[in-house]
């Protein structure tokens, strides 16, 4: 008896072949990797790669390019920030600003700028606010005080983007370590944990002799891999762990490297 066709009832072929004219493909052709791609629709995503230092420079010099020097304030500035700081100068503070690391930025903000407390009480008893910040940028070796407007436009930021003012200023007076892919996955398990229950299930060395014993611990052949999951799940439902992340853990304990002296 003949295979059903079984591709007519599947709603992922059909759905193809309605949509691409001609097309007719079967449950190979749909499990089969794509010739764009090595890896198929049904394989598990590879790790993503590494980034090299040329690409961490090739981001680095994207960022510094999307950041040029900006228009300035107007003549109309109280402050008359154009008169202190050329063009010339504006350009070069922009070009070390964006040298710097993530750190240095942070720190470099923090000591241009100075926390002042409001000398009169404003009108609207609701609003919080009690200090306002002055900004400042070196000419000739000494600090000169401009408006918030060229203070950004000078890095690189529009006039209205505080987003660096608000994360810096308003934070703490050590700038923030870079945060950034440094985040612990939200499934990680605590490996220590998990060895600690293993190691409660008192594993042994071989039946052989000694001299002859490989240098690995076993458990009593009632207890498997799988049975020690369903315990460990049981002794701590809170605690989220896969059977393949048990399963390597059993493999680092298995090791003589990682064995107490008490247990050999």
């Amino acid at each position: 008896m003949a295979d059903p066709d079984i591709s007519k009832n599947d709603p992922v072929i059909s759905n193809f072949s309605s949509t691409v004219p001609g097309a007719e493909r079967t449950y190979e052709d749909v499990l089969a990797p794509n010739s764009s791609n090595s890896r198929g629709c049904c394989d598990p995503p590879t790790a993503k790669r590494k980034r090299s230092p040329k690409d961490k420079e090739e981001t680095h010099k994207k960022l510094r390019e999307s950041h040029p020097v900006r228009p300035p304030c107007t003549e109309k500035c109280l402050k008359g920030c154009t008169k202190k700081i050329s063009e010339e100068r504006r350009t070069e503070i922009n070009s070390e600003f964006w040298l710097l690391n993530f750190v240095g930025r942070s720190s470099y903000v923090l000591s241009h700028t100075e926390a002042l407390d409001t000398k009169n009480k404003l009108k609207n008893i609701n609003c919080v606010k009690s200090s306002y910040y002055k900004y400042f940028l070196k000419e000739k070796g000494k600090l000169e005080e401009v408006c918030r407007t060229f203070f950004l436009t000078t890095l690189g930021f529009t006039p209205t983007n505080n987003t660096l003012l608000k994360r810096v200023l308003n934070t703490s007076l050590v700038p923030e370590n870079d945060k950034r892919g440094k985040h612990s996955p939200p499934n990680k398990c605590d490996t220590e944990l998990i060895q600690k229950h293993i190691r409660s299930l008192n594993p042994g060395i071989s039946q052989y002799r000694r001299k002859l014993a490989p240098n690995r611990l076993y458990v009593t052949s009632e207890l498997t891999i799988k049975k020690m999951h369903s315990l460990f799940k049981e002794a701590h439902p809170s605690t989220e762990c896969s059977y393949q992340t048990y399963l390597t853990q059993v493999s680092i304990v298995q090791n003589e490297h990682l064995i107490p002296e008490s247990w050999t």
